[in-house]
């Protein structure tokens, strides 16, 4: 299971319901452990679907599982799973490049940890930009989708950047600034 290779099953099972047949054989359902809210809904059901759909090719055993700080998330849906020591030189690749690039995406963990980066984030003139997700834009030289934020700085500079973000590293807070901002300290 998921728990034995150390993952939490809420992760992977989050808005599960219990069905409740009343006494005239209406169905009700129940959430299992707590409500998901408004915010975190879209993502759940996309989350489900690609587990629904993984399942029916996957054993248990590919579960997600890392093995280090630089580890992503490994197995089926979360891309290929790299060996011992690949992972490190993908990322010494990646460094050449401009943090936040496509070819160095900023590595976070699930939606939670872009936002955590992005809130950190400071313009030039020392205000928070405004960001918002365009979407999935691609596989990532990880091996997992990425992500791609528009950031602005209204009145500052850079005015607007793109942000692509890997979003499949749970043991990673990145403590760098992509070009052109500052960032505070997690």
């Amino acid at each position: 299971s998921c728990e034995q290779s150390g993952n939490k099953a809420g992760h992977h099972f989050a808005g599960a319901g219990k069905p409740i047949v009343d006494g005239k054989g209406a169905v009700q359902v129940v959430a299992d452990y707590r409500p998901v809210s408004a915010f975190e809904r879209p993502f759940m059901i996309r989350l489900t679907l690609i587990a629904a759909a993984a399942a029916a090719t996957l054993s248990l055993s590919a579960c997600a599982t890392t093995t280090t700080d630089n580890a992503p998330l490994r197995g089926g849906i979360f891309g290929p799973a790299m060996e011992p020591g690949e992972m490190d030189r993908t990322i010494a690749a990646a460094a050449v490049h401009p943090l936040g690039s496509e070819k160095n995406p900023v590595r976070v963990n699930m939606p939670g940890g872009e936002r955590f980066y992005l809130e950190r984030l400071r313009c030039a003139n020392g205000r928070a930009p405004a960001f918002a997700r365009s979407g999935s834009v691609g596989t990532g030289v990880y091996g997992n989708i990425i992500d791609l934020y528009g950031v602005q700085c209204p009145g500052s500079t850079p005015a607007d950047s793109a942000v692509h973000m890997d979003m499949y590293f749970p043991d990673h807070i990145e403590t760098a600034a992509v070009t052109g901002f500052t960032i505070v300290a997690p």
